[in-house]
């Protein structure tokens, strides 16, 4: 009788397979700890780029609606690019940027790229890029990316934004120019009871209607390249479109204290460049008249930004404060028109000299990377 050998293999301890089985947790563990980590980390990070990426809209785009306005080889675009971003807070702290991190260069719509250009005049765009880095001091802390000796990160977003010009228009206005007859039909007078005797009538002296240039509520418009000069009297000396500081005047022998043709009183300098907003109707069609404006103070004619009414004679001078920075004139809701002349008490028509001056509105940023 023969008899049947078998071999077993030596079954295992319920011990080692339990060693087994906590080595398999261990490393899955480690392992989904380690890509959660990576998760955390990575969550962070984009977070602080979304915030870089606001930051850098902003800023471009406050930058590029002052591109136009440059003088002597620097930009408010700088200035407005640096407030713009300091509004707003990446990784806990406000966002910095030093002058690299704004380019103003040329913006090809063909092929979609930016050049940086050196000439102001050769660029219609900005291109802004907003950093924490650890150049900057300020890189992203990794939590857990300690683990992998990496304990930070740097992050950056650039916003490109594009200042679509509207075409300049230039004029040339004459100091016999006198804004109370602006939108006033031929045969209307102004000053008709001045000393002289002598009253200005329309057109010979109506003011210059700056036609083409276009009026969108709640725009700015700015003035560039005034020059020339007027003057009141028989006197040689010629001002500049600032006017006569030494002499505030206002339209003193209009009908109704300064009042005329349904247009308020103005305070200025003598023989400044003034200008006033009309619709398409007369102005003397409405009941009632704006309040004054009082340019008779050099403070009050350092404003950046003016807003007039319908009607409001208001004081543009050379557009530009004594420090350079141009002054924006925000178009009020409904205008139509705009009218230039220039500053006197009365008799117009016996004036001398002329204005030559730039007009034309922001422009239309757009973004466009």
């Amino acid at each position: 009788m023969t008899r049947r050998i078998s071999f077993r293999p030596p079954r295992q301890s319920r011990r080692a397979r339990h060693g087994v089985a906590m080595v398999y947790c261990v490393v899955v563990i480690t392992g989904l700890m380690a890509v959660m980590s990576l998760a955390v980390d990575l969550s962070r990070a984009r977070m602080v780029k979304t915030e870089l990426q606001a930051a850098a809209d902003s800023a471009s785009l406050f930058a590029s609606a002052q591109m136009r306005n440059s003088i002597k080889g620097t930009s408010a675009a700088y200035a407005n690019a640096k407030a713009a971003a300091a509004q707003n807070t990446a990784n806990g702290k406000a966002v910095s940027l030093s002058d690299s991190d704004i380019e103003l260069g040329h913006w090809d719509t063909q092929t979609r790229t930016f050049t940086v250009k050196a000439l102001l005049d050769d660029c219609n765009a900005v291109r802004v890029t907003a950093r924490c880095t650890t150049s900057n001091g300020n890189a992203v802390s990794l939590f857990f990316g300690a683990l992998m000796k990496k304990t930070t990160v740097d992050v950056s977003a650039s916003s490109i934004t594009l200042l679509q010009f509207d075409e300049n228009k230039d004029f040339t206005v004459n100091a016999t120019s006198n804004p109370w007859l602006a939108g006033m039909p031929n045969g209307s007078v102004a000053n008709k009871k001045n000393p002289a005797k002598k009253p200005d009538y329309a057109p010979k002296a109506s003011p210059l209607e700056a036609e083409g240039v276009t009026l969108n509520a709640g725009e700015s418009l700015t003035f560039d390249g005034v020059n020339g000069g007027a003057n009141n009297s028989q006197s040689k000396e010629k001002y500049t479109a600032d006017g006569n500081t030494g002499w505030i005047g206002n339209n003193a022998y209009s009908k109704k204290k300064g009042v005329e043709n349904g247009m308020s009183d103005l305070y200025a300098p003598m023989n400044s460049l003034i200008g006033v907003f009309l619709d398409d109707e007369t102005p003397d069609s409405y009941g009632t008249v704006p309040s004054v404006l009082d340019f008779s103070t050099s403070q009050s004619r350092e404003f950046t930004a003016l807003s007039p009414e319908m009607r409001q004679p208001f004081f543009i001078g050379d557009g530009r404060t004594t420090d350079g920075t141009v002054q924006q004139f925000t178009v009020p809701k409904g205008a139509t028109r705009l009218f230039v002349g220039t500053m006197d008490i009365y008799e117009w028509n016996n004036n001398s000299g002329s204005f030559s001056f730039s007009a034309h509105n922001s422009g239309k940023v757009v973004l466009v990377k």
